[in-house]
């Protein structure tokens, strides 16, 4: 096997599909996305909107800014389509978005992360993004990603490690 590389294995997070009809000056057309969400997203939005991803759990239950959503939207949909990772893509995603696309962008974009998030930190998720929806004022200070692990497994064999950055860089260190 000397000369033979073996390729890189990636995984391919679940995904929610997405679509946009677009009307402009030539004609309709329609574009199909799968957004997900992993670490690579992550990345791609923080280095974007320079937002911390992975601190806390409030992305969804703070107002949502125009800059925000459509980078999320380019960074959850730019492997799936491939031709809108850059520059370019991220402005032709902004410049199909409208008040409904929008709206029906952040909806698919919870469902995406939600299908991330490992299901304690999702089912805290859904319950402060329900109270917001019947109005209630969100919790002066939501509930971190470490704040929600009060026991070490839910019986989950999906989405993120149990274990956080910040516990095995002091795990690592400690040794």
């Amino acid at each position: 096997m000397a000369g033979k590389v073996a390729a890189i294995r990636h995984r391919i997070a679940p995904s929610v599909p997405f679509s946009l009809e677009i009307t402009d000056s030539s004609g309709s057309f329609k574009i199909d996305f799968q957004l997900r969400f992993d670490f690579n997203v992550l990345a791609r939005i923080e280095k974007e909107t320079g937002l911390k991803m992975l601190g806390g759990m409030d992305m969804f239950t703070t107002k949502m800014s125009s800059s925000v959503l459509s980078a999320m939207l380019w960074a959850a949909a730019a492997d799936s389509n491939p031709d809108y990772d850059n520059e370019e893509g991220l402005r032709a995603i902004r410049s199909y978005l409208d008040k409904e696309a929008g709206s029906r962008a952040y909806d698919a974009l919870w469902e995406a992360y939600m299908l991330f998030l490992p299901k304690k930190d999702a089912d805290v998720l859904r319950d402060l993004k329900e109270k917001a929806d019947k109005g209630e004022a969100p919790p002066e200070n939501p509930p971190t990603v470490e704040q929600t692990r009060t026991s070490k497994s839910d019986g989950s064999t999906s989405g993120q490690s149990q274990s956080t950055t910040s516990e095995l860089a002091n795990a690592s260190s400690a040794s």
